[in-house]
């Protein structure tokens, strides 16, 4: 089995309904990958016949089964150097007559396997269905590959399942529209599983659609390591699976071994597909707040260890500054008071010398002082056990906690981690969640939230990991008004993909220390065009507005309460996800 070759992903701009010429095209360019030792050889989404059809009659002269003429053509190249071939086709079953956006995968013996896309684009819902195949891995000679289509990458869950079944190479067959790529969904997909995203994409504008080029390859650590902005042409990069067996990020959290699936049931359930009011309002047992226009913030600072009425101090002047900017909510780094803890004797001298009672109350004080609620980390004691905790403060005291359900690896040292659920707390202007910032490593956590209707997640964090990734302006002539087009240092931060597939405001307060990172930021619920605020390493307050409220009161009308991305969900592929443990 090859464990380090060469891949290529293949940016190409079909004509459409010029199926002929398109395979003719196709066909030189991936024999010429091939000539040049690539191994895997991948072409984009719908790439033999173009993409924005208008309706099944339109298509139906350019579906075909699998398998077909074109995997006869391209199994000629498989077959004649040895190498694998994903192809985009229009598919059409023989049996039910049903069509599909369809990526089959094509290796030296003819045809491997197929997937048909399950996440569909509005372009897509006009003539395919749903795919039926759920989310095969191919265990190849070259590693075992998956394959997804597009909007797949919006959501975290069919990668992740995939991932779980052991897939090394993610092939990313796609018409990427309007957003700037590599699109920061395709990183985060890369990152969160450790595995390698081959990602092609088309570069032209067809029906008034313009295509965002961007084609490329993304490493296991999420980094970017070969890929072309614009134009035709092919991207290779050289591979080392090897690279996708270490799960284990710095901080010692092991994606693997850390997940809770017993804290992620309700990722099978599919709230959003009724009236989101009807559905929180339920037997009028926990209805969503009626929300209202809002401001929230997040202070982003170095809390110095053990310098706690030093640390207050500054939490005090960042609570006069938001209550001045008229915030409601502020949320402050992990350790926002003791510094960060590394020893269960350090944590038990911090539980000791400033019991989480007595820090409440200070906390309260402040809250009350300046008419806010205090969202921060702190270490709690709790029986004979101790916990990294999120505590949201009013002036009346504790409003709502939450224990740390993702432990890293300096956690383990002290902490026991929490094992009652991701927890949320109504206020007046909205249903808040809380997590903390190793918690966001792991996507369930975050839908989890989202499920349950929350508006905005406060995350508290002491985060050095992942470090956002800066990538230069597109000459793609996208607009400025949709996508960041420019030189661009946060083209991929985390935590705003977090917010985008969960439809939330999320306030991520981190940290900045001698070991850098902070980037704290304030994240809108869409990306098209971005709503966010970031400060990226010093020290400072950020302010965001949200407003949570409803014109009518019977449907809501704000983005974080429609919640579009959860409500296109397909859960009931999603059963691996909950199940304690992956055979």
């Amino acid at each position: 089995m090859l464990r380090q070759f060469t891949v290529a992903a293949v940016q190409f701009s079909p004509e459409l309904k010029e199926k002929a010429n398109n395979i003719n095209k196709l066909y030189q360019m991936a024999m010429d990958a091939a000539e040049k030792g690539a191994k895997l050889i991948v072409l984009p989404e719908m790439a033999t016949t173009g993409y924005c059809f208008l309706d099944r009659h339109e298509i139906q002269g350019y579906v075909e089964q699998v398998p077909g003429r074109t995997t006869d053509i391209f199994g000629e190249i498989a077959r004649e150097y040895g190498c694998y071939l994903v192809v985009g086709i229009a598919e059409v079953d023989p049996v039910t007559n049903n069509y599909y956006n369809t990526a089959v995968l094509i290796g030296p013996c003819g045809l491997v396997g197929k997937y048909r896309k399950t996440h569909l684009y509005v372009s897509d819902t006009v003539w395919a269905k749903e795919g039926d195949l759920g989310y095969p891995v191919f265990d190849t000679e070259i590693g075992k590959i998956g394959c997804l289509i597009c909007m797949d990458y919006y959501y975290f869950e069919p990668a992740r399942m995939l991932a779980l079944q052991g897939t090394e190479i993610l092939c990313n067959l796609s018409n990427w529209n309007e957003e700037k790529c590599p699109a920061p969904s395709w990183y985060t997909r890369a990152w969160e599983n450790v595995v390698y995203v081959v990602s092609t994409n088309r570069c032209d504008c067809e029906r008034g659609v313009r295509f965002a080029g961007g084609s490329g390859v993304i490493a296991p650590d999420g980094s970017n390591i070969g890929y072309l902005d614009s134009g035709d042409g092919v991207v290779y990069a050289q591979v080392d699976l090897d690279l996708t067996k270490q799960k284990k990020l710095v901080s010692g959290v092991d994606w693997m071994q850390e997940r809770r699936p017993s804290l992620y049931k309700n990722l099978n359930l599919n709230i959003y597909l009724n009236n989101p009011f009807s559905v929180h309002r339920l037997y009028n047992m926990k209805p969503l707040p009626e929300g209202k226009a809002s401001q929230i913030g997040a202070f982003q600072f170095y809390p110095e260890p053990f310098a706690i009425e030093k640390n207050l101090v500054k939490i005090e002047s960042a609570a006069k500054t938001a209550c001045q900017n008229d915030v409601k909510v502020l949320v402050l780094p992990e350790f926002a008071v003791s510094g960060r803890v590394s020893s269960l004797d350090e944590a038990k001298w911090v539980a000791d010398l400033i019991p989480s009672e007595v820090l409440i109350d200070k906390c309260a004080d402040l809250a009350e002082k300046y008419g806010i609620y205090l969202v921060l980390g702190l270490v709690e004691e709790g029986g004979d056990k101790l916990y990294n905790a999120v505590f949201l403060i009013n002036g009346d005291g504790l409003a709502g906690k939450y224990r740390k359900a993702h432990l890293n690896g300096v956690d383990k040292l002290w902490a026991t981690a929490g094992d009652k659920g991701f927890k949320w707390v109504d206020l007046p202007l909205g249903r808040i969640g809380l997590l903390s910032g190793d918690d966001c490593v792991f996507p369930e956590s975050t839908m989890c939230l989202a499920i349950c209707g929350v508006d905005i997640i406060a995350v508290p964090a002491a985060m050095h990991e992942p470090k956002p990734a800066a990538l230069k302006s597109t000459g793609v002539p996208l607009s400025s008004a949709v996508t960041f087009v420019g030189d661009d240092p946060v083209h991929w931060h985390l935590w705003r993909t977090r917010a985008v597939e969960t439809n939330t405001v999320i306030a991520f307060a981190n940290q900045i220390d001698s070991g850098g990172m902070g980037y704290s930021g304030i994240f809108g619920p869409t990306d098209w065009p971005r709503q966010e605020k970031v400060i990226i390493c010093d020290e400072g307050i950020i302010f965001y507005p949200i407003d949570t409220s409803s014109q009518n009161g019977i449907y809501p009308d704000k983005l974080v309460r429609v919640k579009e991305n959860v409500r296109m969900r397909v859960p009931s592929h999603y059963d691996s996800l909950v199940v304690e443990k992956i055979e």
